[in-house]
Order: structure tokens, then C-alpha cells, then sequence
């Protein structure tokens, strides 16, 4: 599964994903439906990203209204979703998050997860997480 993420700044949710969780750009489109293998993304409507064997996607709300039915200028971008990052360490990610973002953590859950939660520039909530410990039998 590879989510696809409405963004209302695709240069500042770029930015958030690539400085605080360590995703890489993939390819990035335009609005002239041109595409970039480049790493350039600052006029993107539509950007891939990757972190070792996860895709995201990211695509700005003004181009979702014309290519998504039902998607209109109002749809709030972080309607109903939240994202779990397995693997990934929190502390670091919560060390580079910017101010007033890190919503929780890092502490370890009963399940034997150290686990952080930040929230991006839209407001989705991201959970990331790696095993400390055993877990519960």
C-alpha cells in the first residue's frame, strides 16, 4: 500500500519529510504533467517519495480537486488518516522535528515499541516505532 497524501505546501511537506523523517524524493510532476527524476520539486503538483522499502506520496490539494471526484477546495487535508512508521527510530526524529510538532514521546508502549508522534505541516499524525524489548506474550 502506498498512501497518497493531500498537501496544501508541497515545498514545506517536502521539506518536513525529507529533514525530520529522512524520506528521499523518487520523482516529482508538474502541473504541465512533466516529470522530474532530478530531485527538483519546488513547483510540483505530485511528488514520490521513499524511505528504504516504503513509498509515499504527496500531491497538492488544488490538483486533487481537478483529478479526484469529491475532492473539493474545502476537503481539510489531514481528514482521516495517520500514518505508522515501523522501524524507524524516534529519537532522532523527534530530535529534528520543528518546535510544537512532536505531539508524543518517545516512550516504549506496552507492545514493546519505543515509539514518537509528531504532526506534519497539514496536520496528519505520524507514529514511528521500533521493537525495544520483547514483546508481550
Amino acid at each position: 500500500m502506498i498512501p497518497n497524501l493531500m498537501v496544501t505546501d508541497m515545498n514545506r511537506s517536502v521539506a518536513f519529510y525529507r529533514g525530520v523523517l529522512g524520506f528521499t524524493v523518487e520523482f516529482a510532476v508538474d502541473a504541465h504533467q512533466q516529470t522530474r527524476f532530478d530531485g527538483g520539486y519546488a513547483d510540483a503538483v505530485f511528488t514520490t517519495l521513499r524511505l528504504g522499502d516504503w513509498q509515499m506520496m504527496l500531491q497538492t490539494r488544488d490538483n486533487m480537486v481537478g483529478d479526484i471526484p469529491g475532492i473539493t477546495a474545502e476537503t481539510p487535508a489531514h481528514s482521516s488518516i495517520a500514518l505508522y512508521l515501523r522501524d524507524v527510530d524516534p529519537s532522532g526524529v523527534l530530535d529534528r522535528a520543528p518546535e510544537g510538532t512532536v505531539l508524543k514521546g518517545p516512550e516504549r508502549s506496552w507492545y514493546g515499541m519505543l515509539e514518537g508522534t509528531v504532526r506534519d505541516p497539514d496536520g496528519y499524525v505520524i507514529t514511528v516505532g521500533h521493537p525495544e524489548g520483547a514483546a508481550p506474550s
